[in-house]
């Protein structure tokens, strides 16, 4: 039987997944971002083909009533073509994380906040900013059968990481779990001299590294952002603290400030541990994220990390 189906979902929803479905395979695809311009631009392509027999499949955000109800209103006219919505019902934070890893796939790193004016990247449908995720997140209106479809289906999100995401990781946080402030604003050092590791922290690393864990760092250094510190004084800061642990960390900083969140690097934001997932092959669920804030636990939630506060683990 001839029908439309629609394929919603917040961006980063994995929407594209289900359009090749081999249920689909005679149907005609109309996807805004493969075809260019407003979404409305797909109406006279869709009534093109209900005209000539065929059914459509349309994967777009779809977040909207008025972005669906211009679907239903012209396939009704089209002779009360039957229309079905597939709602692809990803979390807001696993939409993050697909995002993230998507960059990471196109572009083989996650993208800085400055990336994003690149011309090739401004055009790329694919690839956005959070702002982007954010605004489409306020907009959303979930559909209902009353707009008019025959059926609303909710389709849950499922992650499976491949066989090839074997390897484990500690990811750690610098200010307050490896390292302390001394002098300077006492809030975070801007130079190798305002720093002193904590005390027990080179033993317990270099006892999990000898069990096959990678060392990795993740952290906010808002200060750049404000001027208090430049990227080398960072950085000197940071190579100094492997330097005095005797350990190798391989690490990533993220240098904005907010509000609001523009850089999907910053914690809790999952982009500096995604970069590291893809960079590794690690397997999430055998990482353990040490930190002491709230953002460092929901940066290890989003990213599938198990979580230990910095005190319970150099205790």
């Amino acid at each position: 039987m001839q029908k439309v189906v629609l394929v919603g979902g917040l961006p980063g929803a994995g929407k594209s997944s289900y359009v090749q479905s081999p249920e689909y395979k005679d149907f005609v695809r109309l996807n805004r971002d493969l075809i260019g311009g407003k979404i409305t631009k797909l109406i006279p392509l869709m009534l093109e083909a209900l005209a000539e027999g065929k059914s459509v499949i349309s994967d777009n955000l779809f977040c909207t009533l008025e972005d669906r109800k211009v679907f239903v209103d012209a396939a009704k006219s089209a002779g009360n073509v039957p229309v079905e919505m597939l709602w692809v019902n990803t979390s807001s934070e696993d939409c993050q994380v697909n995002a993230c890893r998507r960059m990471y796939q196109r572009y083989g790193h996650v993208l800085e906040p400055s990336e994003f004016n690149d011309p090739i990247i401004k055009n790329d449908p694919n690839t956005f900013p959070p702002s982007v995720f954010f605004s489409w997140r306020n907009k959303l209106v979930l559909p209902k059968k009353e707009e008019g479809f025959v059926s609303v289906t909710k389709v849950p999100f499922v992650r499976v990481w491949g066989p090839e995401y074997k390897n484990k990781a500690l990811i750690l946080d610098f200010d307050g779990t490896l390292r302390e402030t001394v002098g300077g604003n006492g809030k975070y050092p801007t130079k190798v001299s305002e720093q002193r590791i904590l005390p027990g922290r080179a033993e317990v690393l270099k006892a999990w590294q000898a069990k096959g864990y990678h060392l990795l760092g993740a952290s906010n250094q808002s200060g750049i952002a404000k001027g208090d510190l430049t990227h080398k004084d960072c950085v000197a800061c940071f190579d100094s603290v492997c330097t005095d642990l005797g350990v190798p960390i391989d690490y990533r900083y993220d240098d904005s400030n907010v509000p609001p969140i523009t850089s999907w690097l910053r914690k809790p934001m999952p982009g500096m541990g995604i970069d590291f997932i893809e960079r590794y092959k690690l397997n999430p669920k055998e990482c353990i994220m040490v930190g002491d804030m709230k953002t460092d636990k929901t940066f290890a939630e989003r990213c599938g990390f198990q979580y230990c506060d910095a005190a319970e683990f150099f205790k």
